[in-house]
């Protein structure tokens, strides 16, 4: 097979040595950070394509979702015990969602972000958007 990346259609590294070079510089921090921000950017600048590869992913695994979502309540008893808390407060009245998610001020009905699972009360209002960014960013790097 010719190489495409060459100009006589020869590589001057087998393809095993070609793979362990990508691997070993993929593993770097500043080119997982390069990634990460360049995987952000883009699902930032498409936000409907990964929502229609779910709706597929769900139509092709029936009850997938339902088994994962089972998985992580076993998993982590902490969260579920934090949101169950802070949904039960909400529909008290003791907890106020805003009307307008407070980062970007643009989205309606803001989700609520726990930053300690221990203190279920104290939460952080974002949208969707903005809480997915508030995850993959982390709070010190998302407030900046």
């Amino acid at each position: 097979m010719k190489a495409k990346n060459c100009e006589f259609g020869r590589s001057f590294c087998c393809k095993a040595c070609v793979n362990k070079y990508w691997k070993k510089r993929n593993q770097r921090p500043e080119v997982k950070l390069a990634n990460r921000k360049r995987m952000c950017d883009w699902r930032d600048n498409n936000p409907g394509y990964m929502a229609r590869k779910m709706r597929e992913y769900r139509a092709a695994n029936p009850g997938r979702s339902a088994e994962l979502s089972r998985d992580t309540r076993k998993n982590h008893p902490d969260r579920t015990r934090a949101r169950g808390i802070a949904k039960k407060a909400i529909q008290s009245g003791k907890l106020v969602r805003p009307d307008v998610c407070p980062v970007c001020t643009i989205s309606p009905f803001p989700e609520a972000h726990h930053e300690n699972y221990e203190n279920p009360l104290d939460v952080t209002w974002a949208c969707k958007t903005c809480h997915g960014k508030l995850h993959r960013l982390g709070d010190d790097e998302f407030r900046s």
